[in-house]
């Protein structure tokens, strides 16, 4: 990275000895605070050559060689994951490292999609999964209503359907059906207890944002819904009638592998994938949507329970 140097009064900056100055190459350099640094340190020392350098020794600069602009960039130190946090959870140590307060986190996974170097991973469950494919246990994916166009706009829900299939999975089935199962639970709830025993009723869908509100607003822990979410219940339901299946959801939400892991949802949910780590599954076995033989369309659900994905669904 860049380091601060120099004499007191007279700051400079310096650049790690034997760096390529080819940032346009580099492929966090969209987001690199560093980029725009480095090109000015280029075009201030040596003009004539511009980015086409190769590889050269440190080079130190005071302030006054680089300018205004080259300082502003630098001096910028927040870290775009603390940034992405709301719950101010990422702090930095004595040593400048970035340190994640679990205490606060509620693993809504903002950090993790803001970090430009991918420096935060979230645990994957795609070892255990596929383990359990290879098994002799059925495996059902229960799949978040927000698939559709996850793994582009001509692929339909029955191809993806049969992909899955394709890579071991019994069947899938829609977590919309969890969904209007859910929203039925927090109507019948809203209607008994709003206004008579609390001022209004948070959502209880998803695990993130209902941590967030009771460490955040502690006195309305209450006025968050009791309901289980739509992935609880899905598996629930896809574990009364196949009891000795495993269930694997699949989802856009690193939240999700925080709610599975809690004790009261353990054995309702068995594995929790990303839409991300299942692409990965496909493109191991190199899925081709456009070559699987399809059934029809599911339609087991719901528009609104198919809609809980779409921004102010729930």
């Amino acid at each position: 990275m860049l380091s601060k140097s120099g004499t007191p009064g007279h700051p400079s900056f310096t650049l790690p000895i034997r760096h390529r100055f080819l940032c346009t190459s580099c492929t966090a350099s969209p987001r690199c605070e560093r980029a725009a640094v480095r090109s000015i340190v280029c075009q201030a020392e040596f003009p004539a050559q511009g980015k086409n350098l190769g590889i050269r020794n440190t080079i130190e600069l005071p302030l006054g060689v680089l300018g205004t602009k080259a300082e502003n960039a630098i001096i910028k130190q927040e870290r775009p994951c603390a940034k992405a946090c709301g719950m101010n959870a990422i702090k930095s140590d004595e040593y400048g490292r970035a340190d994640i307060d679990y205490e606060q986190c509620v693993s809504c996974g903002m950090c993790l999609v803001s970090c430009p170097f991918s420096a935060i991973v979230d645990k994957s469950q795609i070892f255990q999964t596929v383990l359990a494919l290879k098994s002799d246990t059925p495996i059902y994916a229960a799949i978040a209503p927000s698939f559709v166009n996850q793994f582009g706009g001509a692929v339909t829900s029955a191809q993806v359907r049969a992909a899955l299939k394709a890579v071991g999975f019994e069947d899938m089935i829609e977590v919309a059906v969890g969904a209007d199962l859910c929203a039925i639970q927090e109507a019948e709830d809203f209607l008994e207890e709003v206004p008579e025993k609390i001022p209004f009723m948070g959502t209880s869908c998803c695990p993130a944002w209902s941590v967030m509100a009771k460490k955040t607003f502690p006195e309305y822990a209450n006025c968050i819904s009791m309901a289980l979410t739509p992935m609880v219940l899905t598996g629930r339901m896809i574990k009364k009638d196949h009891p000795d299946c495993k269930v694997v959801f699949i989802g856009p939400c690193a939240a999700k592998k925080l709610e599975a892991s809690r004790r009261s949802v353990r054995s309702d949910v068995d594995f929790v994938l990303t839409f991300e780590e299942l692409m990965g599954i496909f493109d191991a076995k190199s899925i081709e949507f456009s070559e699987l033989e399809v059934e029809e369309e599911l339609q087991t659900s719901s528009a609104d329970g198919k809609g809980f994905a779409a921004s102010g669904g729930v």
